[in-house]
Parts: structure tokens; sequence; C-alpha cells
């Protein structure tokens, strides 16, 4: 009976239990590494359960009884004889020993033993041994810690900080990104509160750690953090619950990337996007400023040398003479006005020399002081070594009354005024309000006010024509868009800085440099000068102009041919016999420039001379504004006086 339940027990149990004959029986006095190679080799198999031939994937018996235990070890793998000498050493008991075989398809398999020895006459003889396989537990184990290895390692390599927090707020993992960007050390911030939240931020964090305990985690999070040095990041935060065994949220974990670069070139793209449509902008406007000058120019060369040509027909008593006085003013001021717009336009003759802006300053220091009243304390502040430039003086002038006269109204109070002028190097230097500058040495002029200040949108405008802040009648708008073309047309720039309440700063800075020729000569008004019946060829688009022009040079004794273009000039030029002595020719006409009619009319009248007469220095005679060489202009509106007086001037010179 007790053999039929032994069997049963032995048959039923879910473990493996076999039986091993030690053949021959081992001496328990014999050295411990024999010991150990004689329980591998000479014990062997002589009964086992179902349990253990699944476990070894056994179809019958005989595939394990009669085998040696070491048959399922492999023995070059150290762990192998690790287990037998785990038993000897045990004095032949195990309990829980882990052992690594192979089953009989060459599987790895893991099981846990218990094995115990009979020993009889100071001898081993048997061996039992139970058995649990333990493969599947032991895979899962493994993967949970490759897993949390790979998980770890990760946190450590990467570039982004990686924080791990409680759900009562203290740190419980702190990676070395973190320490890289934040510059606390992991043992200085596990175990407290978080160290890089800015004072002003701590309530939006709150908000955020209860968010994500109460199981809605976000991502791309922007705010600020604080490194240990005291200066601001601006990071975008992604966090993710941290969850106990029983899947409860216990904290939360969050990556932060700095996005300060990030958001610094998308600042510098906003402005110079901002830089592009502004000088877009003050292009359309010169552009457009430019056409209405020049037409506005033929228009008031009539009005004036009209209202002269009478003037000098009319007795010196004469009623109406009051009248046409009156006329030839308010031409003399519209073309002041358009002559402001051409500045602007970057489109004036410029009368270019070297000038110390030094000179500049001084030359103006006493209008100056007039100008801007009692009550406003006028500062200079020249710099003794300060490098030439090359500038028209008379517009320099301008620019500096201008910014005077601004900065005086902006001091309705009173105040003080300080002007400044520096040497300055421009290197590659970030953006700037209006546009960039080149590389190189520079000469500055500031203009400082302790005044009412600008708003940024005032700032944005201040440039443009016509706009003005001051109150009807008060201002045309035009003063700074003229200092903004004079300066541009020059190679410089105007920067401002100012806020409201503040004062503002204007600060013009100049190439330096002091090469070229030499000015040209002003022009002084001239009563007309008579002609001596010399043949001038009249080339002009404009009727008005045309007519005008026409009826100075017949009343001043020259013959006159017209042209409406450049192809009427030609064939006019061919069809007359004589003489031509000198061509007069706008500079900008349609169907043909100025200077192409030049080209193909003198190869024809070799000995013609040529006098340009131009609304704005066009790109055709001047490059930026500057006359070439030999080229004779007259600029628009001209009075009969200083026409006649230019011709005779050409036409008597030596050939």
């Amino acid at each position: 009976g007790m053999r039929e339940h032994y069997r049963f027990f032995f048959e039923q149990i879910a473990d493996g239990v076999w039986r091993a004959e030690v053949d021959p029986p081992l001496p328990v006095d014999a050295g411990e590494e024999e010991q150990v190679r004689r329980c591998a080799t000479g014990a062997r198999l002589v009964e086992c359960n179902e349990a253990m031939l699944r476990m070894y994937a056994c179809d019958a018996p005989a595939q394990l009884v009669g085998t040696r235990l070491c048959d399922s070890f492999d023995l070059a793998d150290p762990r192998s004889l690790g287990f037998f000498r785990a038993f000897v050493r045990g004095g032949y008991r195990a309990s829980d020993l882990e052992s690594y075989e192979l089953d009989r398809q060459g599987q790895p398999r893991c099981f846990l033993n218990n094995l115990v020895g009979v020993v009889e006459n100071g001898r081993l003889t048997c061996i039992w041994g139970t058995q649990r396989d333990i493969t599947e537990r032991k895979a899962g184990e493994e993967a949970v810690r490759a897993a949390r290895n790979q998980l770890a390692a990760l946190v450590q390599a990467s570039p982004l900080p990686i924080v791990g927090i409680r759900a009562t707020g203290e740190v419980v993992s702190w990676n070395p990104a973190a320490e890289t960007v934040f510059g606390w050390t992991a043992e200085q911030t596990i175990g407290r509160r978080l160290l890089n939240i800015p004072s002003d931020k701590q309530e939006e964090f709150d908000g955020l750690r209860a968010r994500v305990a109460s199981g809605n985690p976000f991502t791309g999070f922007e705010t600020r953090r604080l490194r240990r040095d005291g200066t601001l990041l601006d990071v975008s935060i992604s966090t993710a619950p941290l969850q106990d065994a029983e899947g409860k949220t216990n904290g939360l974990v969050a990556i932060y990337t700095d996005i300060t670069g990030r958001r610094r070139a998308e600042e510098e793209l906003r402005q110079s996007q901002e830089e592009l449509r502004q000088a877009q902008k003050m292009e359309a406007v010169g552009r457009l400023a430019g056409g209405i000058a020049h037409d506005f120019n033929n228009l008031l060369t009539a009005i004036l040398s009209y209202s002269e040509m009478l003037l000098g027909e009319l007795p010196a008593g004469a009623p109406m003479r009051e009248d046409l006085e009156q006329i030839r003013q308010a031409g003399t001021r519209a073309a002041e006005l358009t002559n402001q717009l051409l500045a602007f336009s970057r489109r004036q003759l410029l009368q270019l020399r070297s000038v110390s802006l030094n000179e500049v300053v001084t030359a103006v220091d006493r209008i100056l002081r007039r100008l801007i009243g009692e009550d406003i304390e006028l500062r200079t502040e020249l710099a003794g070594d300060l490098r030439l430039t090359r500038a028209d003086p008379g517009q320099m002038e301008q620019v500096l009354l201008n910014l005077a006269v601004n900065s005086r109204d902006a001091m309705p109070a009173g105040g003080r005024l300080t002007i400044s002028t520096a040497n300055a190097e421009v290197g590659e230097v970030p953006s700037a309000r209006w546009g960039r500058l080149e590389p190189g040495a520079y000469v500055t002029l500031t203009v400082r006010d302790t005044g009412s200040g600008m708003s940024h949108e005032v700032q944005e405008r201040i440039f443009e024509p016509f706009f003005t802040t001051k109150e009807q009648g008060k201002g045309t708008g035009l003063g700074l868009a003229t200092v903004y073309g004079i300066v541009r047309q020059v190679g410089g720039h105007v920067f401002v800085t100012s806020a409201e309440g503040a004062g503002s700063v204007f600060t013009i800075y100049l190439p330096a440099g002091q090469d070229g020729g030499e000015p040209l000569a002003r022009a002084v008004p001239t009563p007309p000068v008579r002609g001596a019946s010399e043949t001038i060829l009249l080339v002009e688009d404009e009727q008005l102009v045309r007519n005008l022009t026409r009826e100075i040079l017949v009343r001043n004794g020259y013959e006159v041919l017209q042209a409406a273009d450049g192809l009427e000039a030609l064939r006019a030029a061919a069809a007359y016999d004589g003489a031509i002595h000198l061509m007069l020719t706008d500079v900008v006409m349609p169907r043909m420039s100025g200077r192409e009619l030049v080209e193909r009319i003198l190869p024809l009248r070799p000995d013609m001379r040529v006098l340009y007469v131009s609304g704005y220095s066009d790109e055709a005679i001047a490059r930026q504004g500057q006359l070439t060489q030999g080229v004779e202009l007259l600029p628009k509106p001209f009075t009969p006086g200083v026409l006649t007086a230019k011709i005779r001037e050409i036409l008597d010179r030596d050939p």
C-alpha cells in the first residue's frame, strides 16, 4: 500500500522528481574537485516522473533514464560545475538552487532544484532531486531588467534634461543633462523640491503638477526655467505620469527642451522681416516721391521762369509786380518741398567733398542757438581726432538743423540738447533698426534730447514722408524723410532709440573716407545773359517746359531747333545744314534717354556741346548721384538767369 501511495505522489506532483545512483559510490572524504566531477559524470538517472519528461521535452522515460546528470548541462559554462559544487559544499543538500540546462531539443531551460544525497558507510550512493521549470519567469525578469537598464541608460545619455518628481514635489531623479543645463548636481536636487522654478512661475508649476497627477499629462508646454547662475531659459516641457506597482499615479517625469535659441532665431527672423518690409515700403514711397518731384519740377520751372520773365518786363512801380512776387515766392517754397522729396528718394544731385562733421556742427552752431531758444541747453561734444567723410556740407547742415528742430519741439518745457561726433568701427554687427551697416570705419553724428520721446509705433514711421506727429500747420512731415534720404544717399544709416517720456537719440553713421573729385560750383542767381545768335537744339518731352525754354532762348538771341524726344532730335540734327553749337537735352525721356541720345548724336556732330537738364539725379548720367566727369548738368527747377548763364559759360569755353 505504501508503495502505491508513493507512486501516485511521484506521478501526480507538478514538480519533476528524480533519483540518480552514484556508481561507483563516492567517498565523502575525497577532494572537492573530484567530488564535483564524479557527481556530474558518475551519477546516472534511474527514475523520473512524467513532469520531468515534459520539462526536458522527452516522449519516453528511456530518453532520460540511464543518462548522466551532466548530459543536460553545457560543461563549458562555468555555471554548470558551479551547480554541482554548491551541492557538494552544502553537505549533499541544496535548496532552491538554479540550474541552467538544455532540454532534449537543445533549448535552454532554467530549473529551480532541491537536492539531497544519501550517504552509506561514508560513501555517497544516491541523489534525490525535485525541480521546477522557471525558464519563463527568468526570461520575464531578464526582460524587465534589460528594459530597466536600457531605460536608465537612455535617461543617463539623453541630451535633454529628464527629471522625476514625486506627487508631493520632491525630486527623485535628475539626469546628467539636467545637471549640465540647469547647473545643480543630482546630490543637490534629489530629495528636495525643484530648484529651477522661477518665483513667478511657482503657481503655474503647481497647476501643471496637479494636472499630471489627475491623469492629464501634457507635451510641448512653453515656459521659463531658472539656472543655478540665475539666468532664465525658455523651455518646452513634456510630461508623463509615474505610477506605483498598483498603477496609481504617484509622481511625474518631465523632459525639458531648451528653446532659447529657437526663440532668439524666431525673434531675429521677425525683426529681419520687419526690416525688409520697412525697406520695401521706404523704397516704394521713395519711387513715388521721386516721380512726383520730377513732374513738379517741370511745372515749377515754368511757374518760376514765367514769373521771373514777367518781372523783368514790368517797370519798377507797376501795380502787378507785388502779385507776381507772391507767385514767385510760392513757387520757390514749392521748389524747396520738391527738393526735400528728392532728398528722401535719394535722387538729389550731391556736391560731394571731404568734410569734417565737426566743421558742420560748428558752422550751424549760431543758427542752432537761435533756433532752439533760451530754455534749452545746447551741448556739443566733438571728437578731437575725427575722421573725414564724403558728403555734401550744405546737406549735412540741413540734416543737423532738421534733427535739432525736432528735438526742440519735443521739449516744449525746456531741456538739454546734446550734439556729439565720434569715430566708430563697425564689425559684423547684428541687425539694427534701419537696415545693416557694411563692416568698416565710420564717423557718427549723434543728436540726443531729454524730450517727450516716441512710442514704438511712431518710431516705425518717423522717416516716412508726410508722416508727422505735430498739429496741423506745424510740420510738413518731410524733415526726417529728408534726413533719411540724404544719409542713405551717401552710404550711411540713421538709427533711433527712444521711449515715451525718455527722450530720443538719433545717431547717423557715415562711411569714413576722403577720396574723390572736387565739388561742383553752387548756382548763384544771375540775370539772363544774351546770346550771340548761336544755334541750339532743344530736346524736351514736356511741352510746357519746351515752350518755356524756347521762349527764354529766343528772347536771348539764340536760334532754336526743337524736338520732343531723342528720335526727333536725331532727325532734326540730320536735316539741318548749319552748325549746331549746343544741344540742351532732358535726361529722362520716353523712347531714348538723354544719355543714349548724346552717344548717338555726337559722332554726327562732334563739335556740338551738350548741357543736360534734369529733375533729379538719374542713373543715366550720374553714378550714385555723383556726376560723371565732364558732364554739364542743370537741375530743375531753373530760372532764365541760371539757364542762360550756364549756356554762355559752356559756349564760351575753349574747344
